[in-house]
């Protein structure tokens, strides 16, 4: 879950372009391994909550992305070995914990000596193991690129890369708002509702939402 405390950390780490520390931290909440299962979460807490939307304003017109729209054509996650120079290097979709061509490799075994890569030791990887291992990278590539951050229509679309820009985008579609109008709305929740700090940590920033409708309207009756 990504409550409303983590929407307004969230937001200040976006608002500031602290990415690596809002990448870190969307990792840390949704605790994933490879960019496939990171997407998947984003969507699944995105969209918990009945008829949840993404509004979008574009140049000539509001785009209303529901979940069937957004992260579409996502590939299944699987893997592959290959052998180079006598090292077994398994192969798969990227980390979602740094960003390199480098996050495509799993793990790489020689005997029985095994490295598990990861966003602290992949700077070890021989260049020219990357570079002979490009061909089979390019494969994951290539399906990864295939999927959109959303379609719609044929006119109406934007096409997913693993890139950092990109990644940032889709964090910023589902959990980025303006910072302080969170801050005043959870004051006011505060104040005029009885809420308390630590009861924004079991909440989203939706059901805060629709508490906040409700309680207005019960109020007004």
């Amino acid at each position: 879950m990504i409550s409303y405390n983590d929407t307004i950390n969230i937001s200040s780490l976006y608002d500031s372009k602290s990415y690596d520390e809002l990448l870190s931290f969307i990792n840390s909440k949704l605790k994933c391994t490879n960019i496939i299962q990171f997407l998947q979460k984003i969507l699944n807490t995105k969209f918990s909550e009945p008829n949840t939307s993404i509004k979008l304003t574009t140049k000539t017109n509001e785009l209303i992305i529901y979940k069937e729209n957004f992260l579409t054509g996502l590939p299944a996650y699987s893997e592959s070995t290959h052998t180079i120079d006598d090292y077994n290097i398994t192969i798969s979709y990227p980390s979602c914990q740094f960003i390199s061509n480098a996050s495509y490799i799993k793990k790489i075994q020689k005997d029985d000596n095994i490295i598990e890569i990861d966003k602290n030791n992949y700077k070890v990887i021989p260049i020219n193991i990357i570079q002979r291992c490009k061909p089979f990278i390019s494969e994951y590539k290539n399906k990864l690129n295939n999927a959109y951050v959303f379609y719609l229509n044929k006119e109406n679309n934007s096409r997913f890369m693993y890139e950092t820009g990109i990644i940032n985008y889709i964090i910023y579609l589902c959990f980025v708002y303006d910072y302080d109008n969170l801050l005043l709305n959870q004051l006011a929740g505060m104040k005029n509702f009885n809420f308390m700090y630590q009861d924004f940590d079991n909440i989203t920033f939706d059901k805060f939402k629709k508490y906040i409708k409700l309680m207005n309207k019960l109020t007004n009756e």
